[in-house]
C-alpha cells in the first residue's frame, strides 16, 4: 500500500529529531531529567542497606522510601503550579540548591531514626521540585520546534532510563573504591553546578531567546497552563513505584 505523506505542517521525525537536537531548552531538559534518576540511583543503591547497618529493621527501611515517596506525590501539584506561574527556573534551582547539601550529609547521621528522616526529605523535597521543572522545560521547548509529544515523551523516558542505568553502578563502583560520601559529594556538587549554569544562561522555553527571573514570571502568567502539571503526576507515579 502507498506510503501516508506527513501534513505539510508536520516536520518529518528525522526532521524533528534535529530540531530537538539544536534546541537549548530540549538540551538542558534532558540533561536535568537525566540527572535526577542519576542521583536517585546512587542514594537508592547506597542508602538501601545503611540503615540496616545502624539496627534498622526492613521494614523501618521500607517504610522510609514509601514515606519519601509519598512526600514527593504531596509536593508535585505545587511544583507543577509553581512552575506554571513562575516560569521552570524558580523551582528548579531552588530543588537543586537545597537538594545539594542534602545528599552531602546522607553520609553524617549514625543513628536510623536521624538517617531516616533525612533520606525522606532528600528523596521526596528537592527531587520533586527540580524534576518537574525540567520535564515542563524539555515539553516547552520541544513544541516551540516543532517536536512533537510522542517523541518528547519518548526523549524523557530515555534520558530518565540512562540516569538510572549510570547513577547505580558508577556510584557503588567509585564507593567501593573510596567511601559513600565521595559519590554523593560529586553529584551534590555537579547539582550545584548545574544549578548555578541554570541561573545564568536561563532560555525562555517558547522563544529560545535569553530571559531573566521578572521575564520569566511574566511569560508564564500570560500563558495557559503547561504541561507539568500532568508531568508531575506521571512523574511522581512512576517514582512511587520505584520507591516501593
Amino acid at each position: 500500500s502507498p506510503v501516508r505523506a506527513a501534513p505539510a505542517d508536520r516536520p518529518s521525525a528525522q526532521e524533528q529529531r534535529r530540531r530537538g537536537a539544536r534546541s537549548d531548552g530540549v538540551q538542558r531538559g534532558v540533561w536535568l531529567i537525566c540527572l535526577e534518576p542519576v542521583r536517585f540511583g546512587a542514594e537508592n543503591g547506597l542508602l538501601a542497606l545503611r540503615p540496616s547497618h545502624f539496627g534498622a529493621s526492613g521494614l523501618a527501611i521500607g517504610v522510609t522510601f514509601v514515606l519519601g515517596s509519598g512526600l514527593s506525590a504531596s509536593l508535585a501539584p505545587v511544583a507543577g503550579h509553581l512552575t506554571d506561574r513562575r516560569g521552570p527556573y524558580v523551582p528548579l534551582i531552588a530543588g537543586l540548591v537545597t537538594g545539594a547539601p542534602l545528599v552531602a550529609l546522607l553520609v553524617v547521621p549514625q543513628q536510623p531514626l536521624a538517617l531516616a528522616a533525612l533520606m525522606v526529605i532528600a528523596f521526596g523535597a528537592p527531587l520533586t521540585f527540580s524534576m518537574i521543572p525540567a520535564a515542563s522545560l524539555t515539553t516547552d521547548s520541544a513544541e516551540a520546534v516543532g517536536v512533537s509529544l510522542v517523541l518528547a515523551t519518548t526523549l524523557f523516558n530515555l534520558a530518565y532510563a540512562l540516569g538510572e542505568t549510570v547513577g547505580a553502578p558508577v556510584s557503588a563502583s567509585v564507593s567501593q573504591a573510596t567511601s559513600d560520601f565521595v559519590p554523593l559529594l560529586a553529584i551534590a556538587l555537579l547539582m550545584l553546578a548545574t544549578a548555578g549554569w541554570a541561573l545564568t544562561h536561563r532560555v525562555d522555553p517558547r522563544t529560545g531567546a535569553p530571559t531573566s527571573p521578572q521575564r520569566d514570571a511574566v511569560s508564564a502568567s500570560r500563558e495557559t497552563p503547561s504541561s507539568s502539571a500532568a508531568a508531575a503526576s506521571d512523574i511522581s507515579t512512576y517514582r512511587s513505584g520505584v520507591c516501593s
